[in-house]
């Protein structure tokens, strides 16, 4: 839901409106339906809306206080908002709008920061105060929505997107190299820095105040790994249950129709099961496939779902031949490029939810993070399971010891072929150019990024990697694909409840009898279609760039990355790259992953350079 935009200057004078209108257009994709401005001394905010709640006059943003002393731009939903507002209307709050952004102002207003912890929801959002001259920003505690911000000292300028704020006259679309170099080594970001060089991400979960020229952040929420291992499997079990259908239940609030992302998987099969039993009525959901092989496509298992809950389904088959010119406009809106080749069928499907009538759609993001889903969870699982040997943990399955080779096995065949988070203890690629001074601080900088206060190796500290390093990337994909195409796409999965309960499960209830995300598996059983529950063949979003660039796409990849100066060149070596091009072309090694890295921040390089020139969605 929305964009915002804003910037402080700490000058007296009233801005016009047009930085602020420039800003908000380059987002107006975010917020078709409405747009709006506040214009103070030194001060300036925009919003662009998209109406999902209150859909009257009466949300429109900026949106002022009672005496008009604060104003918010707000972005996200709060799915609580009802029964929060009642609590605030008790204390004597005046509502002049049934909208959650008027009861996440009113809650700032009687609480101030510590009102964070009482929302349930997904959220960016600022509020000036005028009688104090300060700006506080807050973002949601898994960061599911984004915020954006540069400070030089003098003047802060704030956003949903980078393209608002570089619509700023103090803010430079300059290259950041060690960001882009992080994603070509990793295949994804490291820490909240961007590929824009003074331009930095709120921490998920955190908090700030600009008040006097000061700048100060701070952490409301953190995730919390601290198993009870005196939990049973099946108090777990009942919990999960619970909750999620209430997480469920919360997710599907909305004065607009709501559909559902359904790939067939356990936890977008999950959403759909859970909303069809709640709510008694036919459903929209919506999947994407290829017809380049059974590994591309889950329609089989999409099929049982939507024909058991009696679903108005849709679904879209993308082409490889839409991939050329789709690229720019896709890193467009992405700002910059995030993990992996998913991006291009969640265009497709976020455009099929468009053009269907459905304004809002629940899908699965965080089930395998949250659950152990990952096949790399197996090591750190078999690991677990020998320390609480060990140490006699209690209700630990002991009958599981028997399976520690067959997890070792399993997890160490894909962290040999996929080991993506311990990527940083070796030598970077020989393609990508570095020095061992770059080197060493990029594996400093992964080293940096694990908690430290959890055991190495262990389930916890890869669940940790998983949503603190891997997870934003998804989300970042998730949120900006679904915004190009002004749709609001919920994660319900992701609600806190769920995250700090997954936090306190043991990891043998989550990866058991050889299953990955057991506990899952178990809460939704007698829910779920049991051919669903009972897949083991993790898919993910599966997209067949591989073969495409040694069939239909061989052209445009050779076009892209080879027989010309590349604009990457301080990044990579151009002779390795071509020998890679020609290797995946005739077959002689994959390089499909490592080519779609290189020719994403190619072609968003050479579109920086000429300032994304003639895109259009």
């Amino acid at each position: 839901m929305c964009g915002i935009a804003g910037f402080v200057d700490g000058s007296e004078q009233v801005p016009d409106t047009q930085v602020l209108e420039a800003m908000a257009g380059s987002i107006a994709h975010r917020g078709p339906d409405d747009h709006g401005y506040y214009q103070g001394r030194g001060v300036g905010l925009a919003h662009r809306r998209l109406s999902i709640i209150d859909l009257s006059a009466n949300g429109h943003q900026p949106m002022p206080n009672e005496d008009q002393s604060n104003w918010i731009v707000f972005n996200g939903e709060i799915y609580n908002y009802i029964e929060l507002g009642h609590k605030l209307a008790a204390a004597g709050h005046t509502f002049h709008s049934s909208s959650d952004t008027e009861v996440v102002l009113h809650g700032y207003e009687e609480h101030g920061p510590a009102w964070l912890s009482r929302l349930n929801g997904m959220f960016a959002f600022a509020v000036w105060d005028d009688r104090r001259r300060s700006l506080f920003a807050a973002r949601d505690r898994i960061g599911i929505k984004p915020f954006y911000y540069f400070f030089d000292g003098a003047t802060f300028v704030f956003g949903s997107e980078i393209k608002a704020l570089l619509k700023h006259p103090a803010v430079r679309a300059e290259p950041d190299w060690e960001s882009i170099r992080e994603y070509l080594m990793f295949g994804h970001a490291v820490g909240n820095r961007t590929w824009y060089r003074g331009i930095q991400q709120l921490e998920p979960g955190s908090y700030l105040m600009l008040e006097n020229g000061r700048l100060r952040q701070e952490r409301y929420w953190d995730l919390s790994l601290e198993p009870e291992y005196d939990r049973s499997l099946a108090s777990c079990v009942e919990e999960l249950r619970s909750l999620i259908d209430d997480a469920v239940r919360l997710h599907w609030r909305s004065d607009v129709p709501v559909g559902a992302y359904l790939s067939g998987g356990i936890d977008s099969s999950s959403i759909v099961s859970l909303a069809a039993r709640q709510r008694g009525e036919r459903m929209h959901t919506f999947s994407a496939a290829f017809r380049e092989g059974p590994q591309y496509d889950e329609r089989a298992y999409i099929d049982i779902v939507a024909r058991t809950f009696k679903t108005v389904h849709h679904e879209v088959i993308p082409s490889a031949d839409d991939l050329p010119g789709l690229l720019p406009k896709m890193l467009w809106h992405l700002d910059q490029p995030v993990v992996g080749p998913a991006v291009f069928p969640m265009y497709h499907l976020s455009r099929l939810v468009a053009e269907s009538g459905v304004k809002v759609v629940n899908g699965g993001q965080g089930g395998d993070e949250l659950f152990g889903g990952y096949p790399s969870f197996y090591v750190p699982a078999a690991r677990n399971l020998v320390r609480g040997f060990r140490h006699r943990q209690e209700n630990m399955p002991w009958q599981e010891m028997a399976r520690v080779p067959q997890y070792l096995y399993r997890g160490g065949v894909v962290e040999r072929l996929m080991g993506r988070f311990r990527q940083a203890s070796n030598l970077a690629p020989t393609w990508l150019r570095t020095n061992g001074s770059i080197r060493s601080d990029l594996k400093e900088k992964w080293r940096a990024a694990c908690d430290n206060r959890l055991p190495a190796g262990s389930f916890e500290e890869m669940t940790y990697m998983n949503l603190k390093h891997w997870l934003p990337g998804l989300l970042h994909q998730e949120d900006r694909i679904s915004m190009a195409w002004s749709i609001e796409s919920r994660v319900p999965i992701l609600d806190y409840r769920l995250i700090e309960l997954a936090g306190k499960m043991p990891s043998w209830v989550k990866v058991r009898g050889g299953t990955l995300k057991h506990v899952l598996r178990a809460a939704m059983r007698g829910c779920v279609p049991d051919q669903i529950l009972d897949r083991t063949d993790k898919k993910g979003f599966p997209t067949p760039v591989s073969q495409w660039f040694r069939g239909p796409l061989r052209s445009y990849v050779e076009n892209s990355l080879t027989g010309r100066e590349l604009a990457c060149a301080p990044l990579v070596d151009t002779a390795a790259v071509e020998r890679m091009v020609r290797d995946h072309i005739r077959g002689a090694a994959d390089y499909g992953a490592v080519l779609w890295n290189i020719l994403n921040t190619e072609v968003w390089l050479r579109e920086v350079e000429q300032g994304w020139t003639g895109l259009r969605q």
